[in-house]
């Protein structure tokens, strides 16, 4: 089997791994100095250069065979990932108190709004406004009858009809 071997100059190298793990390392330092926990999201631009710096490091051989390979480790590695995601989205409001946009109750805002404004008016809900804008954004998004937060409208032209 065909050794994996390092390819361009050693400063090429030293380089890329810099810009493939120098971002992480300086976040994870700075949080961990601050005690605070960074925002999972924003890791991910993080890693763009590891693929890089992976192949920089070893050069994988390409034949039929570690082909095969590759793709079924590929395989492997995304349906580990989407398991992760899977399981923390369903197990971490168990062990941790903080919000996530993905438990938010938007439908449930929406929903109460839309009722009340019903009961007071009797009319179509057209406009969502008000802090803070998660909530008013959720109250547009899903209203039954298509109102609009403040930053739909803040996207439209400024020549178009408000009243739809």
């Amino acid at each position: 089997m065909p050794r994996w071997r390092p390819i361009g100059s050693p400063f090429a190298r030293r380089y890329i791994t810099a810009l493939a793990l120098g971002p992480f390392l300086f976040t994870t330092l700075v949080a961990t100095l601050a005690a605070r926990m960074p925002v999972p999201m924003w890791g991910y631009p993080l890693w763009c250069f590891a693929p890089l710096a992976f192949l920089m490091w070893c050069k994988p051989p390409l034949d039929n065979s570690a082909l095969r390979q590759f793709t079924v480790a590929l395989v492997a590695v995304f349906l580990v990932l989407l398991g992760a995601y899977a399981a923390d989205e369903q197990l971490e409001p168990l062990f941790r108190n903080r919000q996530k946009a993905t438990h938010f109750p938007g439908r449930e805002i929406a929903r109460i709004v839309t009722d009340r404004w019903h009961q007071q008016t009797g009319t179509p809900l057209r406009y969502v406004g008000g802090a803070p804008l998660e909530d008013a954004g959720a109250a547009g998004e899903f209203a039954a009858n298509n109102g609009s937060s403040a930053r739909d409208r803040a996207r439209r032209s400024e020549f178009q009809r408000l009243d739809r």
